[in-house]
């Protein structure tokens, strides 16, 4: 329930939109699904300003509606399920500043008379006619500035409700020897999970709440089938919908300790190793058991005890190695440990950035450790070659063959000036920076230049420095 003390000096104006209006509002919708429709709320402070906000319902369903020549995607409140929106501003301590709700087919609109500060946070949830929350976005850090209006653009609201995992619709489990798990929720801060004998829910086996996405049944369920649902809940009190119902059978049989986890596997990362193994049948959770050296077992490893596969370890150093065994167990016994894994963490990390630079058709490219690229391109005459780079732009423009570009940490460039013609078709020399090194009548070509500055290149004759001479 929300406890909002701000009520008492608000008061709330809608309004239907002219077509005019509504061609302004469509004119800033984004390439993403709004909801159709503008509001506006009010409220009284002494120093306040304003809040302006547009919603995106992600993975909604939409309509077209059409405003002259100006379509926009639409949220289609009854195949959502949505019959209002509520918005929330908070402060840094979560103390509510304004809150009330706007009809489903409202996409936008301004909040008023919101106290100043620098510390807002507007929570925007879609909610059925019974209160549930089908979807929630959130956006903190907002700016409220006296008399100011602070737009912060689109909020994604996005889907408030979370799949079963296990058990199974219709499976069976053992007493002790199975967990309860479903997916996680963005927003949520816990989750109320309930067990029953009947698909009405009227009593309960388990009403249990927790904040993690699973729990292992604290007592013995009796020998019959059972129907289990999740519901998630915000830290404001906003709480999903049920989940749909799944039946599991709990078998009369005695358990037995589960098996030993296969195809365990280890990644390494900066200062962190995944592990990562099938699931195995019965567990109710794993055991990981670590060392730095090999032959890690149960009574000489580290115990980390999960729910779900994979895992990260994190805190680790990097250039050790970390060996690894994993092991099932529930209430009936601890599996064996499974195949060794081993991974060594790593600080060096590296991304791969693609980035258009030129849109001609370079060849002879050369790229500096400082990520500056050269390169030539051929003009309307194959002998005429120029050298471009990616910092300096376009270096040569003559009508020689200008080729094989090469540069230096220090950004130096050398290539070859194709000079031939008769009687020497093939001269080709070598040029720094724009002067030439070479003046001889050589095939000299292919140059090189490292981050000392030394040149050298190949000819007819040898290879050659600008330093040490021919060789």
């Amino acid at each position: 329930m929300h406890i909002m003390t701000a009520r008492i000096f608000k008061f709330l104006t809608f309004s239907r939109q002219k077509l005019s209006d509504l061609l302004k509002c469509a004119l800033c919708i984004f390439l993403s699904i709004l909801v159709s429709g503008c509001g506006d709320a009010y409220y009284s402070y002494s120093e306040t300003g304003s809040i302006a906000f547009s919603v995106e319902w992600r993975g909604a369903p939409t309509i077209q509606n059409s405003y002259a020549s100006i379509r926009a995607a639409a949220l289609d409140c009854e195949a959502a399920g949505v019959d209002t929106v509520r918005f929330d501003i908070c402060d840094v301590n979560d103390s509510y500043l304004a809150s009330d709700t706007w009809p489903c087919s409202y996409h936008q609109g301004t909040v008023h008379g919101v106290p100043v500060g620098s510390d807002r946070k507007l929570i925007v949830t879609g909610e059925d006619s019974s209160g549930n929350v089908l979807y929630r976005a959130e956006k903190s850090g907002i700016i409220v500035t006296s008399g100011q209006t602070t737009d912060v653009g689109t909020i994604v609201a996005e889907p408030f409700n979370l799949a079963l995992l296990i058990p199974s619709d219709g499976s069976t489990v053992t007493n002790g020897a199975f967990a309860f798990q479903w997916s996680d929720v963005t927003g949520t801060s816990e989750y109320q999970i309930q067990v029953s004998e009947d698909t009405s829910f009227a009593s309960t086996v388990i009403d249990e709440t927790v904040t993690i996405t699973h729990h292992i049944p604290t007592s013995t369920l009796s020998a019959n089938t059972h129907y289990w649902r999740v519901r998630a809940e915000d830290s404001y009190g906003n709480q999903s919908a049920w989940s749909e119902a799944w039946s599991f059978m709990v078998s009369s049989e005695p358990g037995t300790a589960p098996s030993t986890p296969t195809n365990v596997s280890a990644t390494a990362g900066n200062e962190e190793i995944t592990i990562s193994w099938d699931s195995v049948t019965g567990a109710t959770y794993y055991n990981i058991y670590w060392s730095t050296s090999a032959g890690v077992t149960k009574e000489t490893g580290t115990k980390i005890s999960t729910f779900t596969s994979p895992y990260t370890h994190t805190g680790l150093t990097n250039d050790t190695t970390y060996y690894y065994v994993v092991t099932a167990e529930n209430s009936y016994g601890e599996s064996d440990e499974s195949d060794e894994v081993s991974a060594t963490p790593c600080g060096r990390s590296y991304t791969l950035e693609v980035i258009y630079i030129t849109e001609n058709s370079p060849v002879h490219t050369s790229i500096n450790n400082l990520g500056e690229v050269v390169w030539c391109v051929e003009g309307d005459d194959i002998n005429d070659r120029e050298i471009y780079s990616s910092v300096q732009g376009q270096i040569t423009d003559n009508s020689y063959a200008d080729t094989s570009p090469h540069i230096n940490d220090s950004g130096q460039i050398v290539w070859q000036a194709g000079l031939g013609t008769e009687p020497n078709p093939k001269d080709g020399e070598i040029v720094l920076d724009g002067t030439r090194l070479t003046t001889n009548n050589r095939p000299d070509g292919t140059p090189r230049i490292n981050n000392l500055g030394e040149i050298v290149w190949n000819s007819d004759i040898g290879i050659h420095s600008h330093l040490r001479g021919d060789n």
